[in-house]
């Protein structure tokens, strides 16, 4: 069901002390779980659960309030991650009905989900390096933290992995099946734990001349081992077992090599066992795009563009299978 964009307007402008500068109301969302608009006048962000089927709902991960609360935490400790000026919060209920959050507006876009920006395809290579230096130095900066008190306890690997298994155990296709057996029966020791953003994609950065303004979309973070992060970057590059992500293969873009050397040598871990760690993050794709099929089929979802992810979830389960199949051979 579509929020009642006006009701919203007329609550928000008798709620907050500049309510009367509110010109209009925009939805920004692009996702499939949590809610963004821009309000006009007053320069803020709303971020509001979905009103609709979450895409994330089996998976327990972090609603709108926490990621209110591990920015405020993040902020706090002052580390050189770029986040918005967090404004306030209500929780439920609410003025709106729902829990929902106020933040400040920061300047850029985000990166396209399906292909490089032509700002970063038309740059230079020292350009392109930038980029890739820039998204590196935010997880060395977040990976050499202790564990977020707004994420609670620590998380190990096998319960992560078993977090987006277990909502695709009865739908997955039969590499996929496979893939997750070979992962959860040959896990990795876990390295001490960080805060792990859990989506480290360049879509989850807000871009503006060339710099990173923010980072934002909180809600699969968790308190463990830090490659996961790393793995979630590496799935983008080239490697034998697949291809690189559209535009990210111009020259400047760093190589895998370069990243796991230059994240090793400023944290000072070690990023072994990453195949097993990268076929895990194709694997939280994979179970994320099946279980958007799923409601799709059944028509518990309106959502257009989860009707075409048949090709996308078997070919990068042919990809998950590929990446199990060599960590299992490294171990």
């Amino acid at each position: 069901m579509a929020r009642d964009i006006a009701a919203i307007t007329r609550t928000l402008r008798e709620v907050l002390p500049e309510g009367n500068a509110i010109a209009r109301i925009l939805p920004l969302t692009h996702g499939h779980s949590n809610e963004t608009y821009l309000i006009e006048g007053v320069d803020l962000i709303l971020r509001l659960p979905p009103s609709a089927i979450p895409l994330l709902e089996p998976y327990n991960t972090r609603g709108v309030l926490s990621q209110y609360e591990i920015m405020a935490e993040l902020r706090e400790r002052k580390i050189g991650i770029p986040l918005p000026i967090l404004h306030s919060m209500e929780r439920a209920p609410s003025s709106l009905g729902d829990p929902f959050f106020l933040m400040r507006r920061c300047p850029g876009e985000a990166w396209p989900d399906w292909k490089a920006p032509d700002w970063a395809i038309e740059g230079d290579d020292h350009l392109r390096s930038s980029v890739s230096a820039q998204q590196l130095d935010l997880y060395i900066a977040l990976h050499c933290q202790k564990p977020l008190a707004s994420l609670s306890d620590v998380t190990g690997s096998v319960e992560e992995l078993t977090r987006w298994w277990m909502p695709v155990k009865d739908l997955a296709d039969d590499p996929t099946r496979e893939a997750f057996s070979i992962l959860l029966d040959r896990p990795p020791q876990d390295a001490a734990p960080s805060p792990v953003h859990g989506d480290a994609r360049l879509a989850n950065l807000l871009w503006f001349d060339g710099k990173i303004t923010a980072m934002l979309d909180w809600e699969m973070a968790f308190n463990g081992d830090p490659r996961w992060d790393i793995a979630s970057i590496l799935q983008y590059l080239d490697c034998p077992e697949h291809p690189c992500f559209p535009g990210n293969d111009a020259p400047g873009f760093w190589r895998r090599e370069q990243v796991v050397a230059v994240w090793q040598e400023k944290t000072g871990r070690r990023a072994d066992d990453m195949k097993w760690f990268e076929a895990a993050a194709v694997g939280r794709s994979v179970s994320i795009m099946t279980y958007g099929m799923w409601l799709w089929q059944t028509g518990k979802s309106s959502d257009s563009r989860i009707g075409s992810w048949s090709d996308a979830i078997r070919e990068s389960g042919k990809i998950m299978l590929k990446l199990a199949r060599v960590a299992r051979s490294a171990g």
